[in-house]
């Protein structure tokens, strides 16, 4: 079995991070990130579960995951995958989009999967110059502006429901609460949205497709990948971000990005 190949990295004033990931057959849970995700995959097939979407992935595509997008993905066939993604703050998207700095609003991808190989060709070269240690800025705004064009600035167009309200508002007190390094209950999330644990069970999967415990590991998760970027002590990092200690704060980051939070340190 091949071994597995994970690879973080920054590359000068890219405003991105950088990985490079090569493994056997396993499936990622799903979580989400602060950042966009431009994902390319250089060998083998994939499944991506994107919110409520499931689409099927072949070497020579790639495949794009909005900021805050709950995701997760298997391989597929038993054959062994390899891929090269992105992580890209939304700022870097607005750049190579010539958005306003001032325009307000979230960034969003409306197309999942994008089939060009021009594009895929020039994505490659980009992350290669980035993995030699050269700066990639320019490069990868070259790259980001093929098919940035795509990105729109604001909400998606989603027609809101009462669950929706109550996830939002679960979602913004969560945030609130990673912040200040503390938890979140489901009886206090329950009684804040107004309605019975159950009631927001069902409106966490409904709308998010995760649960709210699975949401606030994630989001924690997330908060200590930012904290980490500052370099960040992990033990200190785990502290601030409400995990039990740092051993807890290390199950749960290499479950979502494979590595250990001081590997990933180590190799910004």
């Amino acid at each position: 079995m091949r071994e597995t190949k994970i690879e973080f990295w920054n590359a000068g004033e890219a405003g991105a991070l950088f990985c490079h990931a090569a493994a056997a057959p396993h499936q990622h849970d799903k979580h989400f990130h602060g950042m966009a995700s431009v994902i390319s995959l250089v060998e083998g097939e994939k499944t991506f579960h994107i919110g409520r979407r499931s689409v099927h992935l072949r070497a020579g595509q790639m495949v794009v995951v909005n900021p805050g997008e709950v995701h997760g993905c298997e391989a597929l066939n038993g054959a062994p995958w390899a891929h090269r993604t992105v992580y890209v703050d939304p700022t870097l998207l607005r750049a190579a989009r010539g958005v306003a700095e001032e325009a307000t609003g979230p960034v969003h991808f409306p197309e999942t999967v994008i089939d060009d190989p021009a594009i895929f060709s020039a994505f490659q070269a980009m992350h290669r110059m980035a993995e030699a240690g050269n700066d990639a800025r320019d490069s990868m705004l070259l790259t980001l502006g093929g098919f940035a064009r795509q990105v729109t600035v604001g909400p998606p167009p989603v027609r809101p429901t009462g669950a929706s309200r109550r996830v939002a508002l679960c979602q913004e007190y969560m945030h609130d609460m990673v912040r200040s390094g503390l938890g979140a209950e489901l009886a206090d999330l329950a009684a804040l949205a107004g309605v019975t644990r159950f009631c927001l069970l069902r409106d966490f999967k409904a709308v998010l497709h995760m649960t709210p415990g699975d949401y606030m590991r994630s989001l924690r998760v997330d908060a200590a990948r930012s904290l980490l970027n500052r370099r960040r002590r992990a033990a200190q990092v785990a502290a601030e971000t409400g995990f039990a200690d740092q051993a807890h704060l290390t199950r749960e980051f290499k479950r979502i990005f494979g590595i250990t939070p001081g590997r990933y340190s180590r190799a910004l």
